[in-house]
């Protein structure tokens, strides 16, 4: 066995020479012996000859005795347990019962018989019966016996595809033959305790059919992903056989290859993988990157210096599997020598300015495994795709502040229901196992999992959408109509599977969020006020692969399942913008990620007293005063209205951003609710919105457009983009649209540094992004249009509310406006306007509560220093409001998700009562209070975790931003800055934090 070559097909012959690609039974036997020998380890052959010793005297056999007198006990012993694995096999096929319709199983099985009779009467037989026992209780000689169960299976499909391969020459049953040997050959041999492909018959079919009929490929998809040393040679001789044009069949050889260690032959491996005629697809195409992946796997340090003489490769695709391999091919130099070749850091550097989000992101993690992680900050990285990657926060910090943040919610509501969304092998269902055990005082019988790719689930999913949405906006082959009803009441079936799993603690939401299905699943959740918390894992395209990779193993699906990401990002998503729940973007690479050990370690129990003050603004009680809301009904009409068509024009226009750092300036000591102060001097800032997570998007007096980064203090903006200023912000599809107070609106994207300007109907007065359509926009003319820019149109239509002074979106797709003294509510399934007739001269400020109600502020007369706040219920018109004197005019209210509201004011005469108002509304009372805010203006508010950013004016030439929070979330930040100060680096994430 020392000499026998593991990496090839061969059986031992009488002489004792190894002979390749023999495909007889007795040669599978043989073969499967011999392997099985070296896989065990059985080198010391000592021990056979007592055995025989002691079982010849007893039984006779006269083949073995007679023909192999002087031959070694070994091979003695080797024969007869090749022996025994034929009478094995025939066993297995006389007991398999053969339909009456199939010929080759009645042939087969009566072949068996005659065989096993005449063998089991020779002495012969009798004597491999004593063999055949003693190998039953030995635990190696177990593995062994177990492989004649695949023999036979291998035996009865080899005499079926050896039929159709004689029709293979006869044209017009050429195409039939091919087609039924490749279902021949994909048929697994299946046994109690596993499943194992045909590895005979396909090795056949790979080395001795033509490439043209398709069956090398087929037999090399199947063997591929098998762990078998077998495999190298016969797939190295054919990757040197087969041309570059045969680039399919070349992928699935390198990427068996890739599933075995290549120490041995890794310099053949390179030479021939790289013999092609083409010289471009050498650094290019799906076979390049499969060679890098492979050379990756391996990590043998001598490979990389072929790696680094190669030239680097051109396409963003072919650039993540290098830079992964430099990566894990660096680490083991690094490890092994003490050292890194300079090449390594400089050639992921360059990728590091590839615009391509993915390719960034494999750079960034392949520096993060050759330890280098803090050098990634210190570079200077001329393009924005940078800082969403860098600011990610890992998920083994993210997932501690998850489990704080579900006991919490599993404390306050039953059930509590969570979605954990991801692109496919993130890990998201790996996490889902780990919690539906259980957790900490969670039971498993607690605990509802329902997971997007299990067909009863997605019934549930189903009735819970309703067939009715299901026909509007899911893709048709994804749902069956058989077992939906139409006259179902999908909100009524909804509430119902609420309250029947009342006694459920946690409920999992598990699937890739695709706009075709899944995200509708969310989005109705979200739509029924039932959704907690939501999960996003990211990962590298290279964690995803090995993750699928060991999920399902054949190359063609691994491909196919990297192909499913989310299609919306979260950034767009409703649920995202409108910060009511509770969302955790984790980075699940390896690096990142937590074992099954590590996660229940997590989830045992609740560490955090308090935890709430974490995740949410706390209390914000300056001087309280109580207040009793006046209640009543609104009266309404309903009545429908046309619909008109447009195409959507528009400009492009290439902009340079432009970059720079902002300084955080110390907030006042005597102010407990202030955690820091950013100065603008040179950009004066008139409103701000959420980018993304650490990030603001914000637009100047001069007409600027900009996003400001915690990462590293860092502005972006552009050159004006209209120079009149900017009034209003909204944030979709990686765009930030800008709203001009000349009734203008333009785009900008810091992504593909592009500008883009609209053509609008007339002159735009507000605007809001909303679930259905990209931006929906009111006009000084009454109008409200609906831009779909997907589709490239804008409806609109003409509801009488000149001008619409501002708008609110609703999470079923309702968009409700406010104008004119009315508010409505404008329902585009319906195609109906129902509006309710308010009072006061103007209603300013529209927004949505978290439980879909509606909030405004209504100014008084012009000779009355009065003004009233309102908050409706948008379904039945109940509303309550209050009525106060002020002397202040309100420029913004943002809500928040526990009934309160903060508003942003102007102070026209003092200052001392300040310009930031926080009103928590109740059923009988309203408490509000004030905080400094800014000193002449707060312009816009927006929330982010357990801090309240405001924009607005301190002096006639100064603007800032500034981020407050409750007394004790803003001690205790304020004395985590104090040590930060002083330390050399801080978390990312951390430093992504406003």
């Amino acid at each position: 066995m020392k000499v026998y070559p593991f990496d090839d097909f061969v059986c031992l012959s009488r002489r004792g020479n190894w002979k390749t690609l023999v495909f007889t039974s007795r040669a599978a036997a043989n073969n499967e012996t011999a392997h099985w020998l070296w896989r065990s380890g059985i080198e010391d052959m000592d021990w056979i000859t007592p055995l025989l010793n002691r079982m010849e005297p007893i039984f006779t056999f006269p083949d073995i005795q007679t023909r192999n007198q002087s031959r070694p006990e070994s091979v003695r012993f080797f024969e007869m347990l090749i022996a025994l694995l034929e009478i094995r096999r025939q066993t297995v096929l006389f007991g398999q019962k053969a339909p009456s319709w199939d010929v080759h199983a009645s042939q087969w099985q009566q072949r068996a018989a005659d065989w096993l009779k005449r063998k089991n009467a020779s002495p012969q037989g009798i004597f491999l019966n004593s063999i055949n026992q003693w190998m039953e209780s030995w635990e190696p000689g177990r593995e062994l016996l177990k492989s004649s169960t695949f023999l036979a299976a291998e035996s009865k499909i080899q005499g079926r595809i050896d039929h159709w391969m004689h029709l293979l020459h006869d044209p017009k049953q050429r195409d039939d033959a091919i087609e039924f040997i490749q279902e021949l050959i994909t048929q697994p041999a299946v046994k109690n305790d596993g499943i194992r492909p045909l590895i005979r018959p396909a090795l056949r079919l790979l080395t001795q059919s033509r490439i043209e009929t398709g069956l090398p490929y087929q037999a090399a998809n199947i063997l591929a992903p098998l762990s078998d040393t077998r495999k190298i040679r016969p797939f190295l001789r054919l990757l040197r056989k087969c041309s570059d044009t045969h680039s399919n069949l070349r992928l699935q050889l390198i990427y068996g290859l890739g599933q075995e260690k290549g120490k041995r032959y890794f310099r053949e491996f390179i030479d021939t993988a790289l013999s092609v005629k083409n010289p471009k697809n050498r650094r290019s195409g799906p076979e390049w990157s499969e060679f890098c992946w492979t050379l990756g796997k391996w990590k043998i340090p001598e490979s990389l210096k072929k790696l680094l003489d190669q030239d680097p490769p051109d396409k963003p695709e072919d650039q993540i599997y290098w830079a992964w391999a430099l990566g894990e091919l660096g680490r083991t130099q690094k490890s092994k020598s003490g050292g890194l070749d300079a090449r390594i850091p400089i050639d992921l550097m360059r990728l590091m300015q590839n615009r391509h989000n993915r390719v960034f992101e494999e750079a960034v993690m392949a520096m993060k495994k050759l330890g280098l992680p803090n050098f990634l900050y210190a570079l200077y990285l001329p393009h924005f795709n940078a800082l969403p990657v860098l600011a990610l926060k890992p998920s083994r910090t993210g997932l501690y502040e998850l489990s704080e943040s579900l006991f919490y919610v599993m404390q306050t509501r039953q059930p509590a229901i969570m979605a954990v969304t991801g692109d496919s092998g993130t890990g998201k269902t790996y996490f889902c196992h780990v919690l539906e055990s259980g957790f900490g005082p969670v039971r498993p019988h607690e605990i509802l999992y329902l997971m997007r790719d299990n067909a009863a689930h997605v019934q549930i999913f189903n009735r819970l959408i309703g067939l009715k949405k299901l026909q509007t906006t899911v893709t048709p082959d994804i749902y069956s109509m058989d077992n939906l009803d139409l006259h179902e009441n999908a909100d009524e079936f909804f509430r119902q599977f609420i309250k029947r799993h009342h006694q459920k603690r946690l409920i999992i939401l598990d699937g890739w969020r695709d706009d075709a299905y899944f995200h509708q699943v969310i989005q109705r959740f979200y739509e029924m006020g039932s959704l907690d918390i939501l999960v996003k894992f990211q990962a590298a395209l290279s964690t995803r692969r090995l993750n699928l990779e060991k999920r399902e193993g054949f190359l063609e699906k691994v491909r196919t399942n990297l192909s499913f990401i989310e299609q919306i990002p979260l950034e767009d998503t409703p649920f995202y913008r409108d910060n009511r729940l509770l969302i955790y973007h984790l980075d699940n690479s390896i690096p990142s990620r937590l074992t099954r050990e590590e996660m229940q370690a997590i989830f045992a129990n609740r560490k955090v007293r308090g935890w709430i003050k974490q995740i949410r603004v706390g209390p914000l009680e300056n001087h309280q005063v109580l207040k009793r809301p006046l209640k009543g009904k609104a009266d309404f009409s309903v009545r429908s209205l046309p619909v008109n068509h447009r195409p959507i024009s528009w400009l492009y226009q290439s902009i340079k951003t432009r970059e720079s750092r902002f300084r955080r300036c110390p907030p006042v000591p005597s102010d407990d609710f202030c955690l820091s102060c950013i100065g603008l001097e040179d950009l004066p800032i008139s409103a701000i919105a959420l980018y993304t997570q650490g990030q603001i998007a914000f637009g100047s007096m001069e007409g600027h457009v900009g996003v400001l980064s915690g990462l590293n203090d860092r502005l972006f903006w552009t050159l004006p983009l209209n120079p009149s200023p900017v009034m209003g912000l909204a944030v979709t599809h990686g765009h930030v649209f800008a709203l001009h107070e000349d009734g203008r609106i333009s785009a900008v994207s810091f992504i593909h540094n592009l500008k883009t300007v609209f053509d609008t109907p007339s002159a735009v007065t507000s605007m809001q992004t909303c679930a259905q359509s990209c931006l929906t926009t009111g006009h000084a003319d009454g109008k409200i249009c609906f831009w779909d820019f997907p589709r490239e149109r804008m409806e609109t239509i003409q509801p009488g509310l000149a001008p619409v002074q501002s708008l609110a979106s609703l999470p079923d797709g309702r968009i409700a406006a406010a104008g004119s003294g009315t508010v409505g509510i404008w329902n585009p399934d319906r195609r109906t306007w129902t509006q309710y007739h308010a009072t006061g001269c103007s209603q300013d400020c529209l927004c949505r509560l978290n439980d879909n109600r509606l909030a405004w502020f209504a100014s008084g007369l012009s000779n009355e220093s009065t003004g009233s706040l309102t908050v409706m219920e948008s379904d039945s018109g109940r509303w309550q409001s209050i009525k106060f004197k002020t002397t202040d005019s309100i420029r913004c209210i943002t809500p928040y998700v526990n009934g309160r509201l903060f508003i942003g004011s102007c102070s026209v005469r003092s200052s001392k009562n300040g310009t930031l108002m926080v009103l928590e509304t109740g059923p009988n009372h309203w408490s509000f209070n004030r905080l400094r805010g800014h000193t002449v203006e707060t312009l816009c508010c927006l929330t982010m975790g357990p801090r309240l950013i405001t924009c607005g004016i301190d002096s006639p030439t100064l603007r800032s931003i500034r981020i407050w929070g409750s007394k004790s979330y803003v001690a205790l930040e304020r004395s985590k800055m104090s040590i930060l100060n002083e330390a050399q680096e801080r978390p990312a994430y951390y430093r992504s934090l406003f």
